[in-house]
This record gives structure tokens, C-alpha cells and sequence, in this order.
């Protein structure tokens, strides 16, 4: 079922401009990440490091959701020519 979290998963909400946002989304595939939570929870795992907290890097990824279903996949058909309309 989709919006079901696994336990010890918890979600945040972070205010963000929309330019910085697509900074990111347009950036992700360049860093190596496949969407913009993998890539925060990352940065922050990094940033907390430096400060020179002990972080392990396993916390970076999210809790398994495996059976707790997910988003629906979207599949962008790609545009052809348009068929001619059926003659009556």
C-alpha cells in the first residue's frame, strides 16, 4: 500500500525554494543518485561527519519497504507523429 512506512521510518519536511529544488532534481543523475531523498540523506550523513559526529553511513539509506507497496510508475510515452483520423 503506498504511503506506508516501514518501522523506525519517519518522514521530515524541509521548506526549499522551487530554484534550488531544481537545481537538484536536474543535477541528481551527475551525482549519482536516482532521487532528491537519497541524495539529502547523504548530504546530511556528510555534513554531520565533518563536524565530527559518528554517523554510520548504513543510517544514509532508507528502511526497507519491502511488502508496503510504493508510488504508482509514471512512463512518459514518447511522441510520434500523429495518426491520421478515421475517415466515417
Amino acid at each position: 500500500m503506498p504511503n506506508q512506512r516501514a518501522p523506525g521510518q519517519k518522514p521530515i519536511i524541509i521548506m526549499m525554494r522551487e530554484e534550488f529544488i531544481a537545481e537538484i532534481d536536474g543535477n541528481l543523475e551527475k551525482l549519482g543518485y536516482g532521487d532528491r531523498a537519497s541524495l539529502i540523506r547523504t548530504a546530511v550523513i556528510e555534513k554531520m561527519i565533518r563536524l565530527g559526529i559518528k554517523v554510520p553511513m548504513v543510517l544514509s539509506t532508507a528502511p526497507c519497504r519491502a511488502g508496503k507497496g510504493g508510488r504508482p510508475v509514471k512512463y512518459n510515452k514518447a511522441k510520434g507523429p500523429k495518426k491520421p483520423a478515421k475517415k466515417l
